[in-house]
């Protein structure tokens, strides 16, 4: 998820100035022998200010969520998208 977020933020940074995601780890727990859940939520970084990425616009909250699509079938060829509002 991390490597995701670096790509991400990559373009994102091109598109939205100043903006960057940045993967905020709530907690960890473990569910079973040698296996840890981590939970953690994506928080928007404008300079010094964060808020959780969830208290951003709509039209944020679609950019990001598309990022990630249009960054995969940019690097592998194979891919398909269509994106359906």
């Amino acid at each position: 998820m991390q490597k995701t977020v670096e790509e991400i933020n990559i373009v994102l940074k091109t598109i939205i100035p100043d903006m960057s995601l940045r993967l905020f780890k709530q907690k960890r727990e473990l569910v079973g022998k040698n296996e840890v859940n981590i939970v953690a939520e994506l928080v928007s970084v404008r300079g010094k200010d964060e808020i959780p990425l969830r208290n951003e616009s709509d039209g944020i909250k679609r950019i990001v969520s598309v990022l990630g699509a249009l960054i995969g079938a940019y690097n592998q060829r194979n891919v398909c998208l269509i994106i359906d509002r």
